[in-house]
């Protein structure tokens, strides 16, 4: 009884293949990147995605391998996000896939980041000289979702190279572990290594819930929506391609300001 009230005021839940079909879960694109990448293209893909409207979600599946997914709301933002997502990422490989959650019954923990402080000055891409979700994806244990859901918000910010699309993010993460204890520190350790794009104006916050619990949030991730707790907020383009994408994008600067003269 003490271990299950220590379980719940951690928000963790327990999960079950029954809970997979009783989901219905959407189908979504597997995406196998090539080993040539134009990183410098994101950002500038994302300001042509900003006008199309639609939901769009990048996710990854860490297992005995890295898996790498695409969604939209809509077919067609689904093939505008794939066009996009193959010129960064020249002749992959797709398939319609599903994310391959466990077959067995354990815990998930679940969360989210939240975001405090001035909006819009996060770090962005321009800001590293390496990858900044190599961090992130060296945190991840076996077992880990990571999900970058986003749409555009009808409005753009002045920035110094001009105005910049603004959308709505939210990073979310589960982990799935026979250990609930393991899940919920492996789950933390995930999010924190996001404040890497925290800055002296903002910060990105990780959030476990109790209520609602993480079998709640696992429910509106893989449902790919939006829930009106505070679990995304607002970036620019150029902060969203430092965040949303699959991991070893962006490592070049050259690159990218490259790509991005490229595509303009």
């Amino acid at each position: 009884m003490l271990e299950r009230i220590r379980m719940r005021l951690k928000g963790v839940s327990r999960f079950s293949p029954e809970m997979k079909r009783f989901l219905k879960l959407p189908e979504v694109i597997r995406f196998v990147p090539s080993e040539v990448s134009n990183p410098g293209l994101l950002e500038s893909a994302y300001r042509i995605l900003w006008k199309k409207r639609h939901v769009y979600s990048l996710e990854i599946w860490k297992g005995e391998e890295e898996q790498y997914f695409a969604f939209s709301d809509k077919r067609e933002g689904l093939q505008e996000l794939l066009l996009r997502l193959s010129a960064v990422h020249p002749s992959p490989r797709m398939e319609i896939s599903q994310i391959p959650l466990p077959e067995k019954e354990c815990f998930v923990s679940a969360g989210f980041l939240r975001f405090e402080g001035t909006p819009y000055l996060l770090k962005s891409l321009a800001d590293f000289s390496h990858d900044p979700l190599v961090l992130v994806m060296a945190a991840a244990q076996e077992n880990t979702f990571i999900q970058f859901l986003f749409r555009p918000e009808k409005t753009v910010v002045e920035r110094l190279s001009g105005e910049s699309p603004v959308y709505r993010l939210r990073v979310a993460v589960a982990v799935f572990s026979d250990d609930w204890r393991r899940a919920v520190s492996s789950c933390d350790a995930v999010l924190r290594s996001f404040t890497v794009l925290s800055s002296p104006s903002c910060e990105l916050i990780p959030v476990i819930p109790k209520i609602p619990d993480s079998g709640v949030v696992l429910k509106n991730i893989l449902k790919r929506r939006f829930i009106p707790i505070k679990d995304s907020f607002r970036v620019t383009a150029e902060e969203l391609a430092a965040m949303a994408h699959f991991p070893g994008d962006g490592s070049d600067s050259r690159h990218r300001r490259q790509g991005i003269e490229d595509i303009s």
